[in-house]
């Protein structure tokens, strides 16, 4: 067995969730599908969800097992928010930010 294959063996054993916060870039969601197809992990894709579903049709994706969260629309952005402010209080950032 290939290092690789022990890996992919070890990722499938694991199956963790992976957030991808470029989500509007068509690289990134080719990926998502093909890790999530592979079952390697459980994938959540990050961006505005007209453009996330655009970006999949107009690449002949399938994006049905990828979980896509909005942002702009989330009930999840205020614990985002406030979990990002703890992380990053000590280099001065403000919630606006």
């Amino acid at each position: 067995m290939s290092v690789l294959e022990q890996i992919r063996d070890r990722a499938k054993s694991k199956r963790r969730r992976v957030v991808l916060p470029e989500g509007t870039e068509p690289r990134v969601i080719q990926a998502a599908v093909k890790i999530v197809e592979q079952g390697l992990a459980e994938v959540t894709l990050i961006g505005p969800f007209d453009q996330l579903t655009a970006l999949a049709a107009e690449h002949g994706l399938d994006t049905s097992k990828v979980t896509l969260i909005d942002p702009q629309t989330s009930e999840l952005t205020g614990k985002f928010v406030e979990d990002f402010m703890v992380l990053r209080k000590a280099k001065g950032i403000t919630q606006p930010e």
